[in-house]
């Protein structure tokens, strides 16, 4: 399950904050829980970059950084 909240700043920028989680199937499996925010930009109607960081609250030290790329092609 998750939940995020979107904010654009600029025409060309947003950005977000959300927290979701992975539950297991089984009772035994290991649950986690994450918190991450980042920016998004529009370089074009068909193009946005992104850069986002978060945390694992289940695990200490679990960082994490990341940057992506979408991409709309025409049909």
């Amino acid at each position: 399950s998750s939940v995020s909240f979107a904010h654009q700043v600029l025409p060309w920028l947003s950005g977000y904050i959300e927290y979701y989680g992975l539950y297991p199937v089984s009772k035994e499996g290991p649950s986690s829980h994450v918190f991450n925010t980042g920016l998004y930009v529009l370089q074009s109607d068909d193009c946005q970059w992104d850069i986002r960081v978060g945390k694992d609250l289940s695990l200490a030290e679990d960082w994490f950084v990341g940057v992506g790329n979408a991409i709309r092609f025409p049909i």
